[in-house]
C-alpha cells in the first residue's frame, strides 16, 4: 500500500450552468426537479512503473484527462441514478493521446446526519472500450517476461466499485473520509498479468477550508 498527501489549492464556483468544486467540473446543459444532464469534466495522476513491480520495464501511465456527459435521476430524497460517459485521453510529447472511452453507471446513496455530518455510499459498474483496457492492462510482447506473458485486452466490464464517505460541512470547512473498493473478479481485464490482487481498497481523509467566498451563497 501506499500513502499520499497532497495539499492542493482549488476555486468552487457554482453558476446557474458551470460547476467547479472539489469532485469535478461539469456545465450543466439540462436540468430539472427529477434529472439533470452535464458536460463534466476529471483528471487522474500518472503512475510510475519503477514504482509499481507489476510494470518494471514498461512505459509508466501518464496523467489523463477525460471528459463527456453524465445523466443523474433523482429516486426520492436519498437514492440517485448516474451515467456517465467520458473520452478519456493522456498528454504526452506536447500533444493529447486519445485512450478510449469509459461508460460509468452508479447508484447513489445519501443519508444527512445530526452536526452537519453526511453519510454516502456508491456502486458503480464501469464499462470501457478495447483501447483504454489496452493502455492500462495490455503487455506488448516486447514487455513480456517470466511471470508476466504477453496479454491483449478486450473491450467490456471493467470490475464493481463501491465507495463509503462520511463528511461535514460547516459555512467555512469540509472534512470527508472515505473507503473505497475496486472488485476486479468477473471482469474483462482479470487474467491480465498486470493485476496481482482482484480485489483492492483505499482509505483517505481530505479536508478543506474556504478561504474566500461571495455574499450569496447556494447550496447545488
Amino acid at each position: 500500500g501506499r500513502a499520499y498527501a497532497l495539499p492542493l489549492p482549488y476555486g468552487i464556483y457554482r453558476g446557474d450552468r458551470l460547476k467547479l468544486d472539489r469532485d469535478q467540473n461539469r456545465f450543466r446543459i439540462f436540468s430539472t426537479a427529477t434529472y439533470s444532464i452535464d458536460w463534466s469534466a476529471a483528471v487522474s495522476q500518472p503512475v510510475k512503473s519503477k514504482d509499481t513491480p507489476m510494470r518494471t520495464g514498461m512505459p509508466d501511465i501518464d496523467a489523463s484527462v477525460e471528459w463527456g456527459p453524465q445523466l443523474k435521476i433523482a429516486l426520492g430524497e436519498r437514492w440517485k441514478l448516474q451515467t456517465r460517459a467520458h473520452l478519456v485521453s493522456t498528454y504526452e510529447n506536447d500533444r493529447l493521446h486519445e485512450r478510449g472511452y469509459t461508460v460509468t453507471p452508479s447508484i447513489n446513496w445519501e443519508l444527512p446526519l445530526p452536526h452537519d455530518l453526511s453519510l454516502g455510499a456508491r456502486l458503480a459498474a464501469p464499462f470501457a472500450s478495447e483501447r483504454y483496457h489496452d493502455y492500462f492492462y495490455r503487455v506488448l510482447p516486447e514487455y513480456a517476461q517470466p511471470g508476466r506473458p504477453a496479454y491483449d485486452a478486450d473491450a467490456g466490464f471493467s470490475g464493481w466499485n463501491t465507495q463509503i464517505t462520511l463528511s461535514r460541512r460547516t459555512r467555512h470547512a469540509w472534512y470527508g473520509f472515505f473507503v473505497s473498493n475496486h472488485f476486479m473478479e468477473d471482469s474483462t481485464v482479470e487474467n491480465s498479468p498486470l493485476i496481482d490482487d482482484k480485489t483492492s481498497w483505499s482509505a483517505g481523509f481530505a479536508c478543506t477550508w474556504l478561504l474566500f467566498q461571495s455574499k450569496e451563497m447556494t447550496t447545488e
